[in-house]
């Protein structure tokens, strides 16, 4: 049979979406799968499709549960994996045909711990945009001890997403590694940094296997979304730097290059919840004065090649200017849009 790939994924109300996911897997070339689906309390009609597929599929296997969130969604297909190699697929994306037989055919030649391939983005209105991630430095080959360093980084300053659905991962070097359920977000680059601490073998493969759906950008998303997601942004922050220290790789150079990121991500959070029609100018001052983002925000690194109207808007949110802030931002998002006709 040969070796045995596990693809994890999570399903949470993706009736609209699910098919077309389980098609491109249970059609792949390669057979030896076995497809966990874990539903995590969807309140569609997702279950009742997962049931179908199924049935007709003796491959997959079925988890229901409540719901909790991805990261224990997807810490729960790991414990029931059995294969050789995991690999995690969302549920609104699909994959390329040949996928996993194009990525056995590098394991079994190279030996590789972990691989990482290219991708799609595939929006409604725009189709495919091909190529996202520049890996002509890295492409094809097993990274050296100074290139994973490099390449750690790289992850850290935001140059490469730490999208765990661009791996295949040997299982047997996951170990404890595990997604952190505390946070909503950015837990796919923890994972990623807990788990390149017991990476040998890791091969990049400059090739595009995976399609990555995005849905057009939206404001209409409530600023209790953003509010989440602003103080996650800060816990990342700090769980990452936290996790250097225990794997002896930390250095300030690092710690002022997730800072750095940090504080775009918040600059960003704050740039969508102005940009909303109605911004809820209570949870707009609970996230101006959180203290652990603010903490953050008012380091003291080097913003020098920072767009100018991110580094205004940074201003802003450290001066406390509220109502300077929305409208400039709300600016921002009508050029934007205007830019983009």
């Amino acid at each position: 049979m040969g070796v045995k790939i596990s693809i994890i994924i999570p399903v949470y109300n993706a009736e609209k979406t699910i098919e077309r996911c389980l098609e491109s897997v249970i059609n792949q070339k390669y057979e030896n799968l076995e497809i966990i689906l874990v539903n995590d309390g969807s309140t569609d009609n997702s279950k009742e499709i997962l049931e179908q597929y199924k049935g007709k599929d003796s491959r997959i296997k079925l988890i229901n549960k409540e719901n909790t969130g991805v990261s224990d969604t997807r810490n729960i297909g790991i414990e029931k994996a059995t294969g050789d190699y995991i690999m995690f697929v969302d549920a609104d994306d699909t994959v390329e045909k040949n996928m996993v037989e194009r990525i056995l055919n590098i394991i079994d030649e190279k030996q590789i711990d972990v691989l990482k391939y290219n991708y799609h983005i595939v929006k409604h209105k725009k189709g495919i945009i091909k190529n996202q991630e520049n890996y002509d430095k890295y492409a094809n080959k097993i990274l050296s001890d100074s290139d994973m360093e490099t390449f750690i980084d790289s992850l850290l300053e935001g140059n490469f997403n730490g999208y765990v659905w661009t791996l295949v991962i040997k299982k047997s070097i996951i170990q404890n590694v595990r997604f952190n359920t505390q946070i909503g977000m950015k837990e796919d680059l923890l994972f990623y940094i807990e788990l390149l601490n017991n990476v040998k073998r890791f091969f990049f493969l400059n090739e595009n296997l995976y399609n990555h759906y995005e849905n057009d950008d939206s404001v209409c998303r409530s600023n209790k979304y953003y509010y989440k997601n602003f103080e996650d942004y800060a816990k990342v922050n700090n769980l990452l730097i936290e996790t250097l220290k225990e794997q002896k790789k930390y250095t300030s150079k690092r710690e002022d290059k997730i800072t750095i990121s940090t504080i775009l991500g918040l600059e960003s959070v704050f740039y969508k919840a102005c940009r909303q029609h109605k911004v809820n100018m209570e949870e707009l001052d609970n996230m101006l004065n959180n203290i652990n983002a603010n903490k953050i925000i008012n380091s003291d690194v080097n913003l020098a090649e920072i767009k100018s109207q991110i580094k205004i808007s940074i201003f802003l949110i450290r001066k406390k200017k509220k109502y300077v802030l929305i409208g400039f931002n709300k600016l921002r998002y009508i050029l934007s849009t205007i830019r983009k006709k």
